[in-house]
């Protein structure tokens, strides 16, 4: 006769994480397998997106709860863009027929199906994930369900908690326990259940699993066995009915192999300590800390790194942060409330602006409650660049929303492919970025209508130029070069004719002769657009153009970027000035082989 610990079965519960094993699992079943237990696991969270997912009668009963609530009014008092989601969605089909598998972030439609082979297929059927997830969250308000975890606000202790387990018309988890098919219970493989519990939000889900599995399967000892002992606490005294001897030996085993994984855990971190303190692929962005990527890191190409805790001069860490993108890693930035706001603009500024650089962010509230998960909030759209024309879509890490997804597709697609793609207003997915770019070279008066304004915006959409001069200098240019996809335009630069008073200050204050000159500038390029090298093409191919005339730009010594893209086309800082206008250091440069023989160049910037 085989005893109840022979057989043992891990559960994870709904849902912190769908799409994978948490490590507290992981760890649990290694442990426990070196002492000789047969062990199995069940992921429920993916269980339990099957169960809304693929079921029409549960996405009909869903649909009919929201409409009854619209009925009823309960919406009073929301927003209007929460009244109008739920409006849409007790009206809308959702997506069915769609299967979770347990690898991690997968979602298919059979067991042969490659996964992430057919991207924009899978991306699809995340948007139809999460529209039934929506349906949920809006037929059993105030609980909120994403990919990410499960929120209640009012669920503070033990009384509430217990108190909301049985209660059907608001427990999305209730008949979901009641219906989920589980082959090793049923099945007799397994006589005792552990319910993993590594996240406050699997409370829920993990205690009415037991509750309501006890009493379909009461010769199966179920025990829950928490992360944090004061959850377990909670747990034993909400289920004291149903408690039986073999599930105390099940939750003491599990806890014994639980204290073993977090000694490894702990020798290991010692063992391995790098400059940044590092959990997995979570290291804090703290500049004190970071030097350079630890060797395993930058050895190991197309991960994702997730940065958290964000604090020095941002300087220091922006330079990591480029150093893991050119990697190939994907940087993956987290603000937490307790950031300090000034240093978090700066960073999502820069995010917004080197999107090649910080490929992807979000913001994290604190738990709504002690029984809740804390909430993720990603951006839902690109930011506009000035009063430019919108870009199409949004990107693709907008929807995949989380680190687990996002690296799933940084191994097929690699991190600056998928910072490429983007999906249309339909769900569906664009071509990829730069893939069809088209450069033009043209006196401004033969521009196409439109593009002559549209070419001011994006100047001064850069904020690098004073805007004063602009419509003047760009009307008179000699030469406009501009990259375009799809009608829209990527990137610009010019060869202008600068006015007289102008190239007499700069002279005087260079040092230099410029008359005679045009002066390359009014270069500007969509973030989106960036690393892939626009800009140095453009001032290329207006240099090929030129003609006999010698060119000069004008550059500040802040601008980094631009100065990069000078050296890359072989032009070279031959003097520098103060602007009392910008109050910062200009330099002036000239292509190379502009300059006259024997000409003694100052010191050149490192930009290393």
């Amino acid at each position: 006769m085989r005893h109840p610990e022979a057989d043992i079965l891990l559960v994870q519960p709904p849902i912190h994480h769908p799409a994978c094993y948490s490590t507290l699992l992981l760890r649990v079943a290694n442990a426990m397998r070196h002492d000789g237990h047969t062990i199995r696991r069940f992921h429920a969270g993916a269980g339990y997106f099957n169960y809304v997912v693929r079921n029409a009668r549960v996405q009909a009963d869903l649909q009919a709860r929201v409409a009854e609530r619209l009925q009823r009014g309960d919406d009073q008092g929301a927003e209007d863009r929460v009244r109008r989601k739920a409006q849409f969605l007790a009206a809308e089909t959702c997506m069915a027929g769609l299967t979770f598998r347990e690898d991690p972030a997968v979602l298919q439609e059979s067991p042969a199906d490659p996964g992430w082979a057919d991207f924009s297929e899978s991306v699809r059927r995340l948007d139809g994930l999460d529209k039934v997830l929506d349906l949920v969250s809006a037929a059993y308000p105030p609980a909120r369900i994403d990919r990410r975890g499960f929120v209640r606000p009012g669920l503070d202790d033990e009384e509430a908690l217990a108190a909301y387990l049985d209660d059907p018309q608001h427990n999305p988890f209730f008949d979901y326990a009641g219906e989920a098919e589980v082959p090793d219970i049923a099945s007799g493989r397994c006589a005792a259940v552990a319910m993993m519990v590594s996240a406050p939000g699997q409370m829920v889900g993990a205690l009415t699993l037991a509750r309501r599995w006890q009493r379909r399967w009461p010769t199966v000892a179920i025990a829950v066995c928490a992360a944090r002992k004061d959850w377990g606490t909670a747990a034993e005294r909400i289920l004291v009915q149903l408690r039986e001897p073999a599930a105390d030996r099940v939750a003491a085993m599990i806890h014994r192999a639980m204290d073993e994984a977090a000694a490894e855990k702990i020798a290991a971190s010692t063992q391995g300590a790098g400059p940044c303190s590092e959990e997995g692929s979570v290291y804090r962005l703290a500049s004190a800390q970071l030097s350079s990527l630890s060797t395993s890191v930058a050895q190991s190409g197309g991960r994702v790194i997730v940065w958290e805790k964000p604090s020095g001069p941002m300087a220091d860490f922006s330079r990591l942060l480029f150093q893991s993108a050119k990697q190939g890693h994907w940087n993956h930035l987290v603000f937490t409330p307790g950031d300090d706001p000034e240093l978090r603009a700066q960073i999502e500024q820069f995010a917004n602006e080197n999107p090649y650089i910080i490929h992807s962010w979000c913001r994290y509230e604190s738990p709504l409650s002690r029984y809740s998960d804390g909430v993720w909030h990603f951006p839902e759209e690109s930011p506009p660049y000035g009063a430019t024309r919108p870009m199409p879509g949004r990107p693709v890490w907008m929807r995949l929303q989380d680190p687990v997804y996002l690296q799933a597709c940084v191994r097929t697609q690699g991190a600056k492919g998928l910072a490429r793609q983007r999906l249309g207003d339909d769900g569906r997915l664009l071509p990829e970025l730069g893939s069809r770019l088209v450069y033009r070279y043209l006196p401004p008066d033969q521009l196409p209508s439109g593009y002559f304004d549209e070419i001011c915006r994006m100047v001064e959409a850069g904020g690098t130029v004073g805007s004063q001069w602009l419509r003047h200098n760009l009307q008179h240019a000699y030469l406009i070069g501009y990259a375009e996809e799809d009608g829209l335009i990527a990137g610009n630069s010019s060869l202008k004719r600068p006015r007289e008073e102008y190239v007499d200050a700069v002279s005087a204050q260079c040092g230099i002769d410029l008359h005679n000159y045009l002066e390359r500038g009014y270069t500007s390029v969509r973030p989106e657009y960036r690393s892939l090298g626009i800009g140095a093409k453009l001032l290329e191919g207006l240099t090929e153009r030129a003609g006999s005339y010698k060119i000069y730009s004008v550059i500040a010594e802040d601008n980094v970027a631009t100065q990069k893209m000078a050296i890359r086309n072989r032009t070279r800082k031959v003097a520098a000035f103060f602007s009392e206008r910008t109050r910062k250091q200009i330099g002036i440069w000239v292509p190379e082989w502009m300059l006259p023989e024997g000409f003694e160049l100052p010191p050149q910037p490192d930009l290393s």
